[in-house]
C-alpha cells in the first residue's frame, strides 16, 4: 500500500504569498496613518471649538471677548482657565503684591502687576511671570504654566505638550508648548515684534527708527485699540458689537506648528510665547518645521490649518487662500466684502 506524504509549500509559492502579504500591508498603512490624521484633525477642531466656545462664556460674564494680554503679560489662555474646566491653574496665578511673597496665591486672576505695565517692558529683561516660576521651583512646586494641557494642544504636532527646557534661558524655561493663538487683527507679528518676540511682548517695535528695543506702549499717542485691529489685542478688551466685519468672517484663535527653536507657542505669554498672532505673514506649513519658523499661523496638517471664527465656528483654511482675503479675514472692523467662501 502506497502511502502519500504531506505536500508543503515551495519556495516560489511562498514567495509569492509574502509578496502578496507585503503589497497588501503597503495598500493599508497609508489608509490607517490617513485614518489616525483624520481623527487628529478632528481632535484639533475639537479643542478649537471648545477654546472659542469658552471665549463665548467669557464674553456672557464679561460683556466682551478675553483680552489677548494685559499689561502684567497674562494672556488669553489663563483669562480663560475658569471657562475650560482648569480651575486649579487658574487659582494658582498670583495677584496683586510681590509674588516672592510667601502664600501669595490667587483667589482671582485678574490684573497681576508685580512689575508694572512700564517697568517691566522698559527694564530688560523682562521677567515677570519667570521670575514668579523660579521662586516655586526653587520651593519645590510647580508652576502653572509647567502643566501640559491637552485642549491647547494639536495631537497632530509632535513637539506640543513638551517643555520649554531644551531653548528657554533663565527662569520660565519649563513652561510647557502649545499651539493655539488668539488673532490680534492683520498685522506682520514680525514686523511688530522684531522676529522672536511677538506682537505682546515688551520688544513691540511699530517701524519706528531706531526702536529696536522701544517700547512702543509707553509712547506718547499710543493706540491698542487701532494698532490691534482683530478681535483679540494687548490692554484691549472688544465688545461683539465692535465687530463690524461680522463674527462670522472675523478669525478669534488658529493654530501655529512649533519649530524646533523653541520660538513661539509658550504656556506663558512673555518671551517667544506670545498668545496672539496676526495674519500680515502668509499662512506657513508646519511639515517644514525647522529651524525658525515666522510667527504666523499654520499647522501639521496638509495644506492648511484650522481656524476659529468670531462666531465659535471653526473652519478648515487653505494654506492657498487669497492673501487679500486672509488679511480681511483679521481684522475686526475693516469693512471688506467677502462672499463667505474662503
Amino acid at each position: 500500500m502506497r502511502v502519500r506524504g504531506k505536500r508543503g509549500f515551495t519556495l516560489i509559492e511562498l514567495l509569492v504569498v509574502i509578496a502578496i502579504i507585503a503589497v497588501l500591508i503597503s495598500l493599508l498603512l497609508p489608509a490607517v496613518q490617513q485614518a489616525r490624521e483624520a481623527a487628529r484633525r478632528t481632535q484639533c477642531r475639537n479643542n478649537l471649538k471648545q477654546i472659542a466656545l469658552a471665549c463665548h462664556n467669557y464674553e456672557s460674564a464679561q460683556s466682551c471677548l478675553v483680552m489677548g494680554a494685559d499689561a502684567s503679560l497674562i494672556g488669553w489662555r489663563q483669562y480663560l482657565y475658569p471657562y475650560l474646566e482648569m480651575n486649579q491653574y487658574y487659582e494658582m496665578i498670583p495677584s496683586g503684591s510681590d509674588p516672592r511673597s510667601a502664600g501669595n496665591y490667587l483667589n482671582g486672576g485678574y490684573g497681576w502687576n508685580w512689575s508694572d505695565g512700564p517697568s517691566c517692558r522698559q527694564a530688560g529683561p523682562c521677567y515677570t511671570v519667570q521670575n514668579y516660576g523660579a521662586q516655586l521651583t526653587t520651593a519645590g512646586i510647580k508652576p502653572w504654566y509647567a502643566y501640559n494641557k491637552a485642549v491647547y494642544n494639536c495631537p497632530s504636532d509632535p513637539r506640543a505638550g513638551l517643555t520649554a527646557a531644551g531653548w528657554g534661558v533663565g527662569a520660565g524655561n519649563d513652561a510647557v508648548f502649545e499651539n493655539y493663538f488668539g488673532c490680534c487683527g492683520n498685522v506682520n507679528s514680525d514686523v511688530r515684534g522684531l522676529a522672536n518676540f511677538g506682537p505682546n511682548s515688551r520688544h513691540r517695535c511699530v517701524g519706528l527708527p531706531g526702536s529696536s528695543n522701544t517700547d512702543v506702549m509707553g509712547t506718547p499717542g499710543y493706540q491698542p485699540w487701532n494698532e490691534y485691529n482683530g478681535l483679540l489685542g494687548l490692554d484691549t478688551y472688544v465688545p461683539v458689537g465692535k465687530c463690524l466685519d461680522g463674527l462670522t468672517q472675523t478669525f478669534l484663535f488658529g493654530e501655529r506648528p512649533i519649530d524646533n527653536n523653541g520660538s513661539w507657542g509658550w504656556e506663558i505669554n512673555c518671551l517667544e510665547g506670545d498668545g496672539m498672532l496676526g495674519t500680515g505673514w502668509p499662512m506657513i506649513n508646519g511639515k517644514n518645521a525647522n529651524g525658525y519658523l515666522p510667527a504666523a499661523f499654520g499647522s501639521h496638517h496638509a495644506d492648511g490649518c484650522h481656524m476659529a471664527m468670531g462666531d465659535g465656528s471653526v473652519r478648515y483654511v487653505s494654506i492657498n487662500i487669497a492673501n487679500t482675503t486672509w488679511l480681511a479675514l483679521g481684522t475686526r472692523a475693516g469693512k471688506e466684502r467677502m462672499d463667505g467662501n474662503f
